[in-house]
């Protein structure tokens, strides 16, 4: 195995696992956690701390 093929073996590996990340941070799973969050700074202080991680 050349040094080329080695190269376009870890692109293709990298597109891969950046495909994953978008798909983790954009599915449809996420869309409920992330418009929660969305919503933290605009909410009374006192609410946030019922809030999972304060």
């Amino acid at each position: 195995m050349s040094i080329e093929e080695l190269r376009g073996i870890s692109t293709i590996f990298c597109l891969i696992a950046f495909i994953g990340v978008l798909y983790w941070a954009y599915g449809p799973s996420r869309k409920e956690y992330f418009s929660n969050a969305s919503r933290l700074p605009f909410e009374d202080e006192n609410e946030n701390k019922n809030v999972k991680g304060n």
